[in-house]
């Protein structure tokens, strides 16, 4: 069994007051509004299986502290140290119960939930707090004055520990992990990365058969040069073989130019690429954006990389802006990151999420990210409805935290179980097309959370025919002004006999709307369509 982390628990690291997210075995998308906390997330396990950023030096390390705890403490007329804020981080991992890895299974955890008592579990616990070896400091300080409500982050220290009680180091991390983040350049991403790599690609003895020939190869060039080299008095120049062990020259390649001198998009694919590999030998992979700095055809290629090594036996950790990204690799995986869990899409029924796969461009990002929802089908609805919400409703839709997206023909009943998962109040208004059958099925939908509203006569048979059977004085006055008079149509489509003026908007749809959008928002008199008013009322009650 290929190891995995199964649930990360995160206590008062920076935005993060109390969370928990539950992960899945394979892949994992994390999606959310900005700053919510997908990068905070990766930043966690990094910290805990890696022990990246907290070493011995504390300064800076308040900004890592949640913020309502540091002002919690500060609010405390007379703080002790166990109210001083802490940073606790959890992770259980899914490990075979092999006597190598019973050094991390234990009791020593306290956020994870247990099932029963005395429950055993596989992980490692990071914390960051005061050290009560300097508690005599803490109370000479005088906290009646307000400048000495600082936090005393230079007492504080950093722990790594297995649920066994054992002390952790990342050689013993049985992941092998990697964090990919093509949007930063800072703490020698390119040899750190390399380095990563390296390690994971060969294997320890060929590892040192390599160190060993550039060592011995760089001591017989260097003796070539002895008399170049000598200070006189028994005094030369060196190399120093600290800086010069091979694992710090390291670096990756692709037909002879360097990775930290390709561009940024072919710099994120590669990395990508060369991570996902099976020689890699990587348990953990985390990408930070992997659409960063790529353009359109080049993230298809990403996406694709990443969905034909998905079977590779690793975990993938994904976080995205990008709705291709989400409807590509698989809906169901994706874990939407709120302020106190991570929720998964994963109930999703597979019909659905084999129908979002191919249409991928549909924006479901702002559907999932959005407040209320209404869905429509063409352009008409979409340019007339800001202005009707707010005729309807007395405020804008920005206002009421409604976000209006054109399906472009796709079919709503994909969304009903979507609405469901995400308790996302979506709105759904759609033309009967002069079908009977249509309104009756429409009428049997039964959802808390996802409502289609659709014109309730046959004759109604599209927005345009019920706003000129209730606004016809309206119409006329708009359609004389778009074609100077001049009518000669009463076709449209199937539709024969029409009334001029509704054959006029029919056939120039677009163009009426934005005209009779004018109108309203200039408060002239309008009839709204009761199948519109009534659904919108729904929506925002």
């Amino acid at each position: 069994m290929r190891p995995y982390i199964k649930n990360l628990c995160i206590s008062g690291y920076k935005r993060f007051k109390d969370f928990s997210i539950k992960f899945q075995p394979e892949l994992n998308i994390l999606i959310g509004e900005n700053s919510v906390g997908k990068s905070t997330i990766l930043e966690a396990i990094n910290i805990v299986l890696n022990q990246f950023y907290f070493g011995e030096n504390n300064e800076g390390f308040q900004q890592q502290l949640n913020m309502d705890n540091v002002q919690q403490f500060k609010n405390l007329s007379s703080p002790r140290i166990e109210d001083l804020p802490s940073i606790k981080i959890e992770i259980e991992l899914s490990l075979d119960d092999q006597p190598i890895n019973q050094k991390f299974c234990g009791l020593n955890y306290d956020l994870l939930p247990k099932s029963k008592a005395n429950e055993m579990k596989y992980g490692i616990q990071f914390v960051f707090e005061f050290d009560k070896e300097y508690e005599p400091d803490f109370n000479e300080i005088d906290f009646s004055m307000k400048e000495n409500h600082a936090i005393p982050i230079e007492y504080y220290n950093a722990t790594w520990t297995t649920f066994a009680g054992r002390t952790y180091h990342r050689i013993m991390n049985p992941l092998s992990s990697i964090l990919i983040d093509s949007s930063i350049n800072t703490r020698d991403i390119y040899g750190n990365y390399a380095r990563t790599l390296y390690n994971t690609a060969l294997e320890e003895n060929d590892r040192r058969k390599v160190s060993f020939v550039f060592t011995d190869a760089l001591r017989q060039a260097l003796s070539m040069q002895n008399e170049v080299l000598d200070l006189g008095d028994n005094r030369n120049f060196a190399v120093d073989e600290q800086k010069s062990k091979l694992k710090n020259l390291i670096e990756i390649r692709e037909n002879g130019i360097s990775l930290r001198n390709m561009g940024k998009g072919e710099e994120n694919i590669l990395k990508t690429s060369l991570s996902l590999n099976r020689r890699s030998n990587l348990g953990l992979i985390m990408i930070e954006e992997p659409e960063n700095h790529l353009s359109y055809s080049n993230t298809r290629k990403q996406i694709d990389k990443i969905q034909s090594e998905n079977d590779n036996g690793k975990q993938i950790i994904v976080t995205t802006h990008e709705s291709m990204i989400l409807n590509r690799l698989n809906l169901s995986k994706a874990i939407w990151i709120k302020s106190t869990e991570g929720q998964s899409l994963g109930d999703l029924p597979k019909e659905d999420v084999q129908y979002f796969e191919r249409v991928d461009d549909f924006d479901i990002l702002r559907y999932v990210l959005g407040n209320k929802i209404i869905l429509v089908e063409g352009a008409s609805e979409f340019i007339l409805l800001p202005s009707i919400i707010k005729r309807v409703l007395g405020r804008s839709a920005d206002d009421r935290g409604i976000n209006i997206i054109s399906t472009r023909g796709i079919r709503y009943r994909h969304f009903k179980e979507l609405a469901d998962i995400v308790h996302k109040r979506t709105l759904i208004l759609t033309d009967n097309d002069g079908m009977q059958e249509k309104i009756d099925e429409i009428s049997k939908i039964d959802s808390k959370n996802f409502k289609v509203f659709t014109p309730q006569s046959i004759d109604a048979f599209t927005l345009e025919v019920d706003i000129y059977q209730n606004n016809i004085e309206l119409c006329e006055k708009i359609i004389g002004k778009m074609t100077a008079g001049i009518l000669r149509s009463t076709h449209y489509k199937d539709h024969d006999r029409l009334p001029l003026v509704l054959a006029a908007m029919l056939a120039r749809k677009t163009e009426f709307a934005l005209k009779l959008s004018d109108v309203i928002e200039k408060g002239e008199k309008f009839n709204t369509p009761s199948y519109v008013e009534e659904g919108l009322k729904w929506l925002d009650s």
